[in-house]
This record gives structure tokens, C-alpha cells and sequence, in this order.
């Protein structure tokens, strides 16, 4: 036997595992500064390359941290980093393999130190191994006529990239007091977006949080939400487009001395990725009348890229201060980290549950600046494809604080979720076939019942006839067959 390959363009999950990497390192704060207290510790985490090798996957990337302190009295902030390498075995691993690693930060903590800042962080490394090379199943065998084979139509989806450009944004933001800024942080959210010939129309919301000092180098937090529409050019059709937006690099600075103003410059990606469709003959089944064998198989994961989507929620609620927290007098600012905690998908709405990671900052009676944590457990429902087998979800959340009133810390969030969908779908393909002894063969006039859900194949391949000779004998017959329906055949 001489085998016929095709090949099948498809990337195949292999396996998926998670781990977890310990960060830890001094930051050390600006030139002239020395870091008294710690009032909140925010970072992004990046994967910078990853390496397949035989049975490894090797991780190296980097934390991007934003610590908020005090020197003495003032507040001030800076910007720091701490790379990482982190090696795991994966014994399905092999030369031509590519790695898909989503880095989730699960703790995060910076306290102060002589040298600057320490820094101790736990990454969740989510990975996932595929193989891009395309799959060689059977398409026939030279010189076997009467080979039959059952074929599945199957529809691969995936994702290509048609537009990927960096704005620059600007915009003046009311602020009352502000005199310098502290710290800022916030995200960038894509909500509409509409496609004609070569070009898309992007519209969103930049939400921004600033700590600023007025003054008399009192601290204040400004909240707001600046929409934006950008024009794109796109590289290709825009069949099922969905698009992104990153906040890249957010700058801000006030605006003379009395404006109450502030002045945003902000570097926003964005990229817009449609869908490309390909439908694949995957063979599943296999057999001769003349000539008997076994089919060799292997049973592949099938990612389908369903697309993504961006889902925005504001939340409130009130906290309780620590019982021995010292009387508050007014609330200076508060930031959240959201962690995602679980997803439920069930038909065409996903459960989204998490905490935010919460720090308050509040002056209190006597004067002093006080840091308190709480996890603050969220929950919320955003609307998904309904193939949509698993999720990938990347939270963003801008957190504010609104009040202390007896005791109690009111907060407000603002949560973005970014979710991409994924489909996986597995077969059973015939990959191979191994020749054997021929079973023996019953002749003459079969009468025979079929099972529920079988196909003529599955008669035609149980007493090796060609498919045709069972469909001709029994014309009346449609397909799949029912329990028990009698089909009759001359071998």
C-alpha cells in the first residue's frame, strides 16, 4: 500500500498548563528622593520571548511597576522594572512548537526599603502549546480502487490582523485644586467600530485616574472618562472585525498656575483583527472491501478564534475600615488590581467572577496618611458567541474613592473586561493505515438492523461492501438510520 497525504492547514492545541513564577527585586525611587511610606504599588506584567524546545517551554519577560510614596510629607511617583526568566517542563514540547503565554499577576506587594522600593510579585504564566505545522491525515491509497472513507466537513476559524497602528491623543481635563500631579494610571476601551472600503471608524472612552497635590500639597483624585473616535486604514476585509485599544503611554501635566486643568497626552494601540475562514475534508473513518487494515488515528484540538469583545461595568460599594484604623477626616484617593477568579459559560452568556484588590489612602483626624487593603469580590455577565467553548479574559479597573462616612470607605470601579472567544473542536482523523489478515467474510443475502445515528458508511464498512452497492439495494433508506431499520444486502 502506498498512502496519499493531504494536509490540513489548522493550529492544534497540544497542551496547556499553568504555573507560577516568583518576582522579587528593589526599585529604587528618583535621585534625591527617599521613600518613607508606601501608598499603593500598581504594575503590568509582559511576556518579552518564549522558547519551545524538546520537552520545555522557557518564559522571559518583565514587570512594569507605578509605586506611589511618601517622602516625609509629599507625595511623589515613579516608574520601575523587574525582569524574569522562568523555564517548565512539558514533556509534549517539541522543536516547531510555539507557546502562547498569558502572564496574570496573583500578588503584588512593594514595602519600603533602604535602597528604594521592595518589590515581590507572583505571576501566573497560563500557557499554551500549539502546533502551527499543517496535519498530513490520509487522502487515499494508490492503487486500492475500492477504498472508501468517511469525511467530516469542518469549518476552521481564525483570526487575522488587517489594521495595527498607534495614536497619539490629546485632551484638557477640568481638575479643581490640582497644582502638580502624583500618579495616574487608567485604560483605554474600543466600543464601536464600523468598516468601509480601505478604512474603520474607531470610537471609545479613555478612562484616566490621577492623584494630584494642590497647593498646599494636599492630595486629591480626579476621575474621568474621555471619549475619542480615530480613523484607521485597514489591510484587508473587514469580515467580522473587532478591534482593541491599549493605553500605551498616558502623560499628564497641569495647566498654568489658576486653570484648574490638566493637559492628557496619551499613545492608544490599536489593532483590528477579522475573521478568515477555511473549511477542511478531515477523514475519520477508512476501509476496503478487498484489502483489510486498521486505521492508524490521532485526535487533534482544533482552536477556532470566535473573535473578542469589550464589556464595561461601574460598580459601588461601601467598605468598612480596619477596627483599629485611626479616625478618619477625609478620603485622599483609592486604586484596585482585578484579578479574574473563574468564568461560566453557558449558551450564549459568560459569568465573570473576580476581587479587586483594593487599596484606600485617607488622612486622618490627626493628620497623618493612612493605607488600608481589602479583597472586594465582583460578579458580571457579558454576552459571548454561542460555540464559544472557553474564554480568555483580561480585566482593567480604575477604582476611586468617593467618601469615607462613618467609617466607611465608598468606592467606585470602573470595570473593563476583554474577552476573546475560542472554539475547540476535536476529531478523529485517520492518519495512518496498517495492513492486516482479512477477518472472515460472511456471503449471500445479509439482512441486517441498523443502530440509532448510523450512516450507510457504518453498515457498508460492518460486512465490507462498497457503499453504493448498500445504497442501491436499499434506495428508500436516509441518512443518519434509525433504530432498528432493516437494510438488505447481497455479498
Amino acid at each position: 500500500m502506498e498512502l496519499i497525504w493531504k494536509e490540513i492547514e489548522t493550529s492544534r492545541l497540544i497542551a496547556r498548563r499553568t504555573e507560577q513564577t516568583h518576582i522579587s527585586g528593589v526599585l529604587p525611587p528618583p535621585e534625591g528622593r527617599k521613600l518613607m511610606q508606601v501608598l499603593n504599588c500598581s504594575a503590568e506584567v509582559y511576556v518579552v520571548s518564549c522558547t519551545v524546545e524538546k520537552e520545555s517551554v522557557t518564559v522571559e519577560g518583565r514587570i512594569d511597576a507605578n509605586v506611589t510614596a511618601l517622602d516625609g510629607n509629599e507625595a511623589f511617583s515613579f516608574r520601575s522594572s523587574a525582569g524574569f526568566r522562568h523555564s517548565m517542563n512539558m514533556p509534549e514540547a517539541m522543536n516547531g512548537m510555539t507557546a502562547q503565554v498569558m502572564p496574570v499577576i496573583q500578588t503584588l506587594y512593594a514595602a519600603p526599603s533602604p535602597e528604594g522600593a521592595e518589590l515581590k510579585a507572583d505571576v501566573d504564566l497560563e500557557t499554551e502549546l500549539v502546533c502551527p505545522i499543517p496535519l498530513k491525515v490520509i487522502g487515499g491509497v494508490s492503487g486500492v480502487g475500492d477504498l472508501e472513507m468517511k469525511i467530516v466537513k469542518e469549518t476552521h476559524r481564525s483570526l487575522v490582523k488587517i489594521a495595527d497602528e498607534t495614536l497619539h491623543l490629546r485632551e484638557e481635563i477640568a481638575a479643581e485644586g490640582a497644582a502638580r500631579i502624583v500618579s495616574c494610571e487608567g485604560f483605554a476601551a474600543a466600543r464601536e467600530l464600523t468598516t468601509e472600503g480601505g478604512t474603520a471608524s474607531v470610537s471609545g472612552i479613555i478612562t484616566i485616574s490621577a492623584v494630584t497635590a494642590d497647593k498646599e500639597d494636599r492630595l486629591l483624585q480626579t476621575v474621568r472618562q474621555i471619549p475619542f473616535r480615530e480613523k484607521l486604514s485597514l489591510d484587508g476585509a473587514g469580515r467580522d472585525a473587532f478591534c482593541t485599544a491599549e493605553l500605551k503611554e498616558l502623560y499628564l501635566r497641569t495647566v498654568g498656575d489658576d486653570l484648574d486643568l490638566i493637559s492628557m497626552e496619551a499613545e492608544v494601540g490599536f489593532v483590528i483583527y477579522a475573521a478568515e475562514i477555511a473549511e477542511a475534508e478531515l477523514p475519520v473513518d477508512a476501509f476496503s472491501p478487498e484489502i483489510c487494515f486498521d486505521c492508524l488515528r490521532e485526535k487533534p484540538i482544533d482552536i477556532n478564534r470566535l473573535g473578542g469583545s469589550s464589556f464595561q461595568v461601574s460598580l459601588r460599594e461601601e467598605v468598612p475600615l480596619p477596627d483599629n484604623a485611626p479616625e478618619p477626616s477625609r478620603g485622599l484617593f483609592a486604586a484596585a488590581r482585578p484579578i479574574v477568579t473563574g468564568t461560566e459559560i453557558a449558551g450564549e452568556q459568560m459569568k465573570v467572577t473576580g476581587v479587586f484588590e483594593t487599596t484606600a489612602v485617607y488622612e486622618s483626624e490627626a493628620g497623618n496618611v493612612n493605607v488600608f487593603s481589602r479583597d472586594v469580590p465582583f460578579e458580571c455577565a457579558l454576552p459571548c458567541p454561542p460555540e464559544t467553548s472557553r474564554a480568555k479574559v483580561k480585566p482593567r479597573c480604575v477604582c476611586s474613592l468617593a467618601g469615607i462616612a462613618e467609617r466607611n470607605a465608598l468606592l467606585q470601579y470602573s470595570l473593563l473586561l476583554n474577552a476573546e472567544f475560542i472554539c475547540e473542536t476535536a476529531h478523529e482523523l485517520v492518519v495512518g493505515l496498517a495492513e492486516r489478515e482479512p477477518d472472515p467474510r460472511k456471503e449471500g443475502l445479509i439482512v441486517c438492523f441498523a443502530s440509532e445515528g448510523e450512516s450507510v458508511f457504518d453498515i457498508a464498512k460492518r460486512y465490507r461492501v462498497p457503499c453504493d452497492t448498500v445504497r442501491n439495494m436499499n434506495p428508500e433508506i436516509e441518512e443518519p438510520l434509525h433504530e432498528g431499520e432493516k437494510l438488505i444486502m447481497i455479498v
